[in-house]
């Protein structure tokens, strides 16, 4: 290595010519990108869902959004269309109960249908619809227990069964993403 090429520590220069051979000045839509695509978001009317639904539009991806909820946030909603208006992108939320497996096979096959008119792929989900309570474990009604196995559990596998029966189906390699909270392996205190 030549004494040209040794770039002293102490200082940054104004041109790094090894920098310009690496992916870290790379845009990020050049190195990932969900252009032509679409995912659904179970949970998505709020919180990490509607989150997770503005990622995927920064990718360039379409989004189809699910939850039990009869609307999604107004806010966030909000500005999650405006995300998608200005990328050319589509939005969507349809209520939808994950533990109803032919609700749910429905509004999975119409989301489907949605990718092909819009010209894309339906490309997989981001699975985080789920529900927790925080009431002492000695008062805990076994029915709101049960509710939490449907919603977290079942809701989940049939959440990815449908999906995976969809990109079968299509012939696409597409990615199913299953959110979990910490809660399931740590004492959580608050929970």
């Amino acid at each position: 290595m030549s004494p040209a090429a040794i770039v002293n520590d102490l200082s940054l220069p104004a041109n790094i010519p090894e920098s310009n051979q690496t992916p870290a000045n790379t845009l990020h839509n050049a190195l990932f990108t969900l252009a032509g695509k679409l995912v659904v978001i179970t949970g998505g009317g709020r919180g990490l869902g509607i989150a997770l639904a503005g990622a995927v539009l920064e990718a360039g991806g379409h989004v189809a959004c699910l939850d039990i909820l009869k609307a999604p946030a107004a806010e966030e909603w909000a500005a999650l269309q405006k995300t998608a208006k200005q990328s050319n992108l589509e939005v969507t939320y349809r209520e939808c109960d994950i533990t109803d497996e032919e609700a749910l096979a429905k509004a999975m096959d119409e989301i489907d249908a949605d990718a092909t008119r819009l010209g894309a792929q339906f490309h997989g989900i981001v699975a985080c619809a789920g529900i927790q309570q925080r009431i002492p474990a000695i008062e805990y009604p076994a029915t709101d227990f049960e509710r939490i196995q449907r919603v977290n559990v079942t809701g989940t596998f049939l959440t990815a069964k449908h999906a995976a029966r969809i990109m079968i189906k299509n012939g696409v390699r597409g990615s199913i993403v299953l959110i979990a909270s910490m809660s399931g392996q740590i004492a959580n205190r608050v929970c």
